[in-house]
């Protein structure tokens, strides 16, 4: 019990730092390519700094969406290398974490979305609509934790 519980948050934080590193190199121009390229779109077509939210929210399908292949990529290797207890507990939490952060992501671009009652949700939006103004800030959509170990925390 302890074992998985501590496997559990170890992964957390390595989804993370993963979440913050592949979003800073979808930035990159020079390293990030494919992923590049479709992120780019996302702040220069879908969501520009003159209209970060929309009535509904656009985006390329599942399938275009370069973390969803991360995740499945994590999960193939760990399958290579667990038990199937362990294998199941940490699929589990990278599917969670990132189906919460695209859910959270989605809301964020959205006129009135529904967790917009919530005070810890608008402090998040904010931070990233800060994000599409100013692309070097709030790498992370859900837990700060690595911006902030990097840097790159701001408060909108």
């Amino acid at each position: 019990m302890i074992k998985g519980v501590f496997i559990s948050i170890v992964s957390y934080y390595f989804f993370n730092i993963s979440e913050y590193l592949l979003h800073e190199l979808s930035h990159s121009i020079k390293y990030g390519g494919y992923m590049y390229k479709w992120h780019h779109k996302h702040h220069v077509i879908e969501y520009p700094p003159n209209r970060l939210v929309s009535k509904e929210y656009s985006s390329a399908p599942y399938y275009e969406n370069f973390y969803s292949y991360f995740i499945l990529l994590w999960i193939f290797t760990i399958y290579q290398f667990l038990n199937p207890y362990y294998f199941k507990l940490l699929s589990c939490e990278v599917v969670s974490y990132g189906f919460i952060v695209d859910q959270l992501h989605q809301q964020y671009h959205l006129e009135n979305p529904i967790l917009e009652r919530f005070k810890w949700f608008q402090k998040k939006k904010a931070k990233h609509l800060l994000h599409h103004k100013q692309m070097h800030l709030n790498f992370n959509l859900m837990d700060n934790t690595s911006d902030k170990i990097f840097n790159t925390y701001k408060e909108s």
